[in-house]
């Protein structure tokens, strides 16, 4: 009984989106997209008029792993490029993975899915992690300072 339970499970969660919740997602996207072109990264760092709050940061005075990502995601969004990279280097790498997994999300025939299943089972996440931990490292070390101290 249970493994039939489990088999009806695992066969719903391999399913394809119907399209009505692709197109769903995708406008959801879209509007939060375009919501972010509304929340300018200020000079002082503080995005839309709200400061700093990593509690990591607070707490430590370190910055965390991903300090700066999201003022990163959203110049990314923005069209600038430049000081996405300096808020955060992978923020530009991020950008592009969203773009990529919006659009494999609403147009699931494009073919990017299947160069995804050729990678070996979390390859990706071990990847990103690598490179989260090395950009870490790195900004500890002096090499990725953030822009502003808020």
């Amino acid at each position: 009984m249970e493994s039939t339970i489990a088999i009806e499970i695992s066969r719903k969660a391999s399913r394809p989106l119907h399209w009505k919740w692709r197109l769903l997602l995708g406008t959801a996207v879209l509007l939060i997209l375009t919501a972010l072109q509304y929340l300018p990264v200020r000079t002082d760092g503080s995005i839309g008029g709200v400061g700093d709050i990593c509690p990591f940061r607070h707490l430590t005075g370190l910055p965390c792993p991903l300090c700066g990502m999201t003022r990163s995601l959203l110049c990314f969004f923005q069209g600038d490029w430049h000081a996405s990279l300096l808020w955060h280097p992978l923020g530009p790498l991020v950008g592009i993975g969203v773009v990529v997994w919006f659009l494999t999300m609403v147009f699931p025939g494009i073919g990017i899915k299947h160069l995804a299943a050729k990678l070996p089972q979390h390859f990706c996440g071990v990847a990103l992690l690598i490179l989260v931990a090395g950009c870490w490292a790195l900004r500890l070390a002096g090499v990725f300072p953030l822009p502003l101290s808020p």
